[in-house]
């Protein structure tokens, strides 16, 4: 199980002009002064690494990005995440995204011509118009905004359930009236 916070939005795919990587970090440029305590992990290697990590370099993004490479342990990446975020220009079928949801894990994605839509449908996460980045970083950071959508996206009733399971309450209770004395 992860801690309830970890305040990390993940990335997945192959680091070409495809995956739209370029647009994620332009958009991250933005999200990063709103949300200066999340972290962006983009797992993948390709031939784009030298000039995605020169643009993480020149706009001081290093403590809040990191370029993965590539991983034997892809289920790691996503336990740990709390929001999956596709950035793709274009998509054969969009495997991650299937991923991504079997980890519960609330998408914020680019509406792009194959696979997103119909993935996503009746899940509640949030489809971007292509290539808007404006509207992927004002997403990204609604999402991140807001603790009970991802929840109530996350489909994991087990993690839901402990919200409510007695120990949890008390302890907010104790919180509670330890603040008030």
């Amino acid at each position: 199980d992860k801690p309830e916070h970890t305040n990390i939005v993940l990335a997945v795919g192959r680091l070409t002009y495809q995956k739209g990587f370029d647009l994620l970090l332009q958009s991250w440029l933005e999200v990063h002064k709103s949300m200066p305590d999340w972290k962006l992990k983009i797992v993948g290697e390709g031939e784009d690494r030298v000039t995605l990590a020169r643009f993480i370099e020149e706009n001081e993004l290093k403590e809040s990005v990191e370029l993965v490479g590539n991983t034997n342990n892809i289920s790691e990446y996503y336990k740990e995440a709390e929001i999956f975020c596709l950035s793709s220009r274009f998509e054969g079928f969009g495997m991650v995204l299937i991923e991504a949801l079997a980890f519960g894990l609330p998408i914020v994605s680019f509406d792009c011509e194959v696979g997103p839509a119909e993935i996503m449908e009746d899940t509640g996460s949030i489809l971007v118009p292509q290539n808007d980045t404006s509207e992927l970083t004002s997403s990204l950071i609604k999402m991140m905004s807001n603790d009970e959508q991802r929840k109530s996206i996350s489909l994991k009733s087990k993690e839901k359930a402990e919200v409510y399971q007695p120990e949890n309450i008390m302890s907010q209770w104790i919180n509670l009236i330890e603040d008030i004395k």
